[in-house]
């Protein structure tokens, strides 16, 4: 009886115990999430966490591994994923100046992707950016100033959501979508290697800003280049542009801008014009095809030229491998005052091509001629839409001499991809292997390659590089050469 007694007694104080034990576990996870809760709480209030000293240091070197020294005010983590920065300096290793400046850096990551150490981007922002010089007591202004910039990603598209900027007088904005496949390293290779080739009024030149360059004298001369254009701005009163893009590889990039201006000042063939209100409009559509160019005015005068109220002109420019054609050119004005006469509702329309017709590229007919004397199956493949490939080849009067076509519009991807020379393989009802991609541009010599065929080149203008080149069976002068070559491939079968 004590014995049980006893066994009662201790079941009752470990039942108290563990109860206890209970309590005081509950009361100090009550008292850690109010206190999590509220730390969470005055987190979200002020958003950001000052950045450790360690992680601006891990910016900087990586900074300093591509040659560029950063300086920043402040740092600090936001809990959605960003860092932001204020008071950001980037100047390039053994320069004073200061090649980018910013308010503030604003750069969010996808935040569950940052625990595997996957620093992916999905936005950048940068506030009130000034791009070229900006140290106090420079002698020159920065070539790029109040910059904003609002840069997002999605799946696998950079967009711009917006881009505002000031270029001496010229206020600017843009928006597009970029293709994402093009990294910062890339753009940054690539852009030691490009060209500027421009002429207009005082201003010429053709420099490569390559040749050994380090990035800060690349940089320093891309700018004097830029700065150049300010004296055009300075001809117009409040100037704004407008860029509009869809760039992402492949034929169907589209590309915008429109400058508008109150009152504008420029030389034509010599002739100086004013215009009041005036606004210019330029637009490219896909795999060099189509360029048209726009004009609008309120009031349009001057020396030796009529006054003209309500002017608008339009003129579609066709591009193809180096070669030019004006196929629409159109005029209207609501009057028109020249030498005490008035002549009101003017309007004019011109289509070149019909009126001028297509040149044909030398040696085209004798090569098809020759190729018909041969029994040769032949087939268009080009970017040009249909409808209008078949009105030049009526024109040129060779629209019977193909035995089929394929256009860009008819295959998911354009030169350099394979897919419009496949089609048209498909339409011979023969393999690519035995046939004979006949092409004057690299990007044409990359897709009949890549679909398998045997290529030759005739050059349109510029000789093919030394990779475009190794593609190829065939390096003709003309398109005379292309049947003995032809011939004496059958010949060695």
């Amino acid at each position: 009886m004590r014995g049980r007694s006893l066994s009662l007694k201790i079941l009752t104080f470990a039942l108290n115990a563990f109860w206890r034990s209970l309590w005081v576990l509950n009361a100090f996870l009550l008292f850690t999430a109010v206190i999590l809760s509220a730390v969470f709480l005055v987190l979200i209030f002020i958003d950001r966490i000052p950045a450790p000293d360690s992680v601006c240091d891990m910016i900087r070197s990586e900074c300093a591994e591509r040659g560029v020294v950063a300086d920043f005010k402040a740092m600090s983590f936001s809990l959605s994923g960003g860092i932001e920065a204020d008071g950001v300096r980037l100047r390039f290793e053994g320069t004073p100046e200061p090649f980018l400046t910013a308010e503030k850096i604003d750069v969010d990551f996808w935040i569950y992707r940052m625990f595997s150490g996957d620093f992916a981007f999905r936005s950048i922002r940068v506030f009130n950016g000034a791009l070229g010089s900006t140290f106090e007591g420079a002698e020159k202004s920065p070539a790029f100033s109040k910059i904003y910039l609002d840069l997002k990603k999605d799946g696998g598209w950079w967009t711009v959501e917006a881009l505002n900027f000031r270029c001496g007088r010229l206020a600017a904005e843009s928006s597009g979508v970029v293709g994402a496949a093009f990294s910062p390293r890339e753009f940054a290779d690539n852009f030691m290697q490009v060209n500027l080739s421009s002429s207009g009024g005082d201003v010429a030149y053709d420099d490569a800003f390559s040749d050994g360059k380090s990035p800060a004298e690349t940089f320093d001369r891309l700018l004097e280049k830029i700065s150049l254009y300010n004296t055009y701005f300075e001809m117009f009163s409040d100037p704004v542009v407008i860029f509009r893009f869809h760039l992402y590889g492949g034929d169907d990039n589209m590309f915008s801008a429109y400058i508008r201006a109150n009152q504008a000042r420029f030389k034509l063939s010599g002739k100086e014009i004013s215009a009041d209100k005036m606004g210019l409009a330029f637009r490219y559509e896909g795999g060099r095809e189509s360029i048209t160019l726009q004009a609008f005015a309120d009031k349009v005068s001057g020396a030796s030229l009529p006054a003209c109220d309500n002017v608008a002109a339009r003129a579609d420019l066709l591009v193809s491998n180096g070669s030019y054609a004006l196929e629409n050119i159109e005029l209207a004005a609501k009057k028109i005052s020249y030498d005490g006469m008035l002549i009101d509702n003017v309007s004019f329309k011109k289509d070149y091509i019909d009126e001028n017709g297509v040149e044909p590229k030398p040696g085209l007919l004798p090569m098809i001629r020759d190729l018909q004397r041969m029994r040769m199956r032949v087939a268009l493949a080009t970017a040009t839409p249909e409808v209008r490939a078949r009105k030049y080849l009526r024109m040129v009067g060779v629209e019977d001499a193909f035995d089929a076509v394929a256009c860009a519009e008819m295959v998911a991807h354009g030169k350099p991809a394979p897919d419009v020379y496949l089609l048209a393989a498909q339409k011979l009802e023969l393999p690519p292997r035995v046939l004979l991609g006949v092409e004057d541009s690299p990007s044409g010599v990359q897709s009949a390659h890549a679909a398998g065929m045997m290529v030759a080149m005739v050059p349109d203008q510029d000789q093919p590089s030394a990779e475009i080149a190794a593609l190829c069976a065939l390096v003709a002068p003309s398109l005379a050469g292309i049947a003995p070559f032809v011939k004496e491939s059958l010949r060695r079968l």
